[in-house]
């Protein structure tokens, strides 16, 4: 197990983020970088408002998308793994 497997994560305050056509893009403003999401991304981005575990995302997007479990473990943790790294978000402990 990773600490993406059994952390809570959430957006970092350093992250700001505004819906385009149901696509996201944000902003680092401590990098100035910008990057995009697509609708899935998105819905993932939203659920990181509030502190959500790995299971948590992976069991409202299984309800909400045609996605096996498996896929969407596989899927999401990739996602937030590239989120921390880039410093879009964060664990919650460290908050």
């Amino acid at each position: 197990m990773t600490a993406i497997d059994k952390s809570s994560i959430v957006a970092s305050k350093n992250a700001v983020s505004c819906d385009l056509a149901g696509e996201s893009v944000i902003l680092d403003m401590k990098s100035g970088k910008y990057f995009a999401l697509d609708d899935v991304g998105t819905r993932i981005w939203q659920l990181l408002q509030s502190p959500s575990t790995l299971e948590s995302i992976c069991k409202q997007l299984t309800q909400e998308y045609d996605v096996s479990m498996e896929r969407s473990v596989a899927d999401v943790s990739t996602l937030l793994r590239r989120l921390v790294d880039q410093g879009l978000a964060t664990y919650a402990e460290a908050v």
